[in-house]
């Protein structure tokens, strides 16, 4: 005898009043038994989306030396007592039929746990309907399968609106053509809802409104198209749910939005570099234009020196080609405009500028290779929240996957621990077995022992009796 928790108010036992067999010398094997019980319970509660608890009590006798028939006894506890209690004293003398006695007992205790927890609607009064005490083993495995099915179809019939779900989960478990149907409905709604939702999309349309809007984007500037991108990937992202097709769809939204920052700075740039350009070139005429000849020396030595300079601090490929042009137009005027005498007296010195200027752009271009390995992307808020979104739909995916393992392994641990519930029965059956036919044969011993005769011989002494 075993059970796997208290069990208040058990009727039926020995002397003890704890147990309902004496013997002991099964327990180890009917602890066992009975901690198997409760982990298949506790494995179809959880597939079948149910909560509750349950003690599980089993034992049996045998009477080896006698002639009496094997006694099994199976009992379950909940909370507000016990709801299954069966005793079988005539199971029959052979370890075969206490097998079979153990585990119709078993499943018809595995049933009656389930009856008495919460479960779904459809679930519990399909096995509410079940009669525990004339349902046979495998009729209740056949109805443990079966109530799997009903479990997965009220879970897709539960996605429908819900008035019409509410009146299909009631029409769940009448017929097992009806429940087909059923199945066949939710797939076929489902699909439906899609198109009809596509179409009401259509029908929302307005015209005029989008006229207007393919009008200004058609018409609209490098700068502007960056606002419309942006506002298009952030509708995208509030209609985000986590799908392959929604994750494509906000994939292309991000890369037209990063297409349009790229296009528009790479503008934004281009237009700087032409306007500081032409603004520099007319102000530079200017200047030039009220010197002589010996002030525009200056100013064009002047002016590469400060290039250099500029040209040291700077790792932009284009700029460095810029400053070194102007460099060396400096120095090219610079020395056009001077005398023979003043050239040769200049020639080293602006030798020296144009050296360590082309020094400098070498260095610098050296810097700029460097800096385009070493550089990183900086994110921007909103594509901080593509990741975020990114990153939550592939959790969903993966909790989707995971309950589908879990329900997998739930039905294989089931499946698992039936069979060593049975082996276990046997193993129990078989270790009474051989206790019986032990005792059998002890009890034939002493028998014979009994019936041969013991010679004994006598010799009496004189002097050695009484008077």
């Amino acid at each position: 005898f075993a059970t796997t928790g208290a069990t208040p108010g058990i009727g039926g036992t020995d002397s003890s009043g704890t147990r309902w067999f004496t013997p002991s010398t099964s327990d180890t094997q009917m602890m066992q038994a009975v901690n198997s019980l409760n982990d298949q319970y506790q494995a179809l509660l959880k597939a079948l989306g149910g909560t509750g608890t349950a003690v599980f009590a089993q034992g049996f006798s045998t009477d080896p030396k006698g002639s009496a028939q094997s006694n099994v006894h199976t009992g379950v506890f909940g909370p507000t007592g016990q709801v299954f209690n069966a005793e079988n004293a005539n199971v029959g003398r052979s370890p075969e039929e206490l097998k079979a006695a153990l585990e119709q007992q078993s499943m018809q205790a595995i049933l009656a746990a389930l009856q008495s927890s919460e479960l779904p609607s459809v679930v519990h009064d399909y096995l509410a309907s079940i009669d525990v005490s004339t349902a046979t083993a495998e009729q209740i495995r056949a109805a443990l399968a079966h109530v799997a099915e009903l479990k997965a179809l009220a879970d897709a019939v539960s996605m429908l609106p819900s008035d019409m779900a509410a009146n299909l989960l009631s029409a769940i478990g009448v017929s097992d053509e009806l429940d087909v149907k059923i199945a066949e409905f939710a797939v076929s709604f489902k699909a439906f809802a899609a198109a009809a939702g596509e179409l009401q999309d259509q029908l929302d349309r307005d015209p005029q409104a989008e006229a207007i809007k393919a009008v200004a984007a058609a018409h609209a500037t490098t700068f502007e198209k960056v606002g419309l991108a942006r506002d298009a990937l952030s509708e995208m992202l509030t209609k985000y749910d986590g799908s392959t097709e929604g994750t494509k769809a906000l994939t292309a939204a991000t890369g037209a939005y990063i297409d349009a920052q790229v296009a528009a700075l790479a503008e934004i740039n281009n237009i700087k570099t032409s306007l500081d350009g032409m603004f520099g070139n007319t102000l530079r005429t200017f200047e030039l234009a009220l010197m002589d000849t010996k002030a525009q020396q200056g100013f064009y030595v002047d002016e590469a020196l400060k290039t250099v300079a500029l040209l040291k601090q700077t790792t932009d490929p284009q700029k460095i080609a810029e400053l070194s042009k102007i460099v060396n137009d400096d120095l090219v005027s610079a020395f056009n405009l001077m005398d023979p005498k003043t050239q040769k007296e200049q020639h080293d010195y602006l030798k020296g500028i144009l050296t360590d200027a082309q020094a400098a752009a070498g260095t610098q271009l050296d810097l700029a290779e460097q800096s385009v390995v070493d550089a990183g992307t900086q994110s921007q808020q909103i594509l901080d929240k593509v990741q975020l979104a990114l990153d939550e739909a592939a959790d969903k995916q993966r909790e989707a996957a995971q309950a589908l393992i879990d329900a997998a392994q739930a039905i294989k641990d089931a499946a698992a621990q039936q069979q060593t519930a049975a082996n276990t029965n046997v193993a129990a059956a078989n270790a009474q077995a051989a206790a019986a036919v032990a005792q059998a044969a002890a009890a034939t011993a002493q028998q014979t022992a009994a019936d041969t005769p013991v010679a004994v011989a006598v010799t009496v002494y004189e002097g050695s009796g009484g008077p």
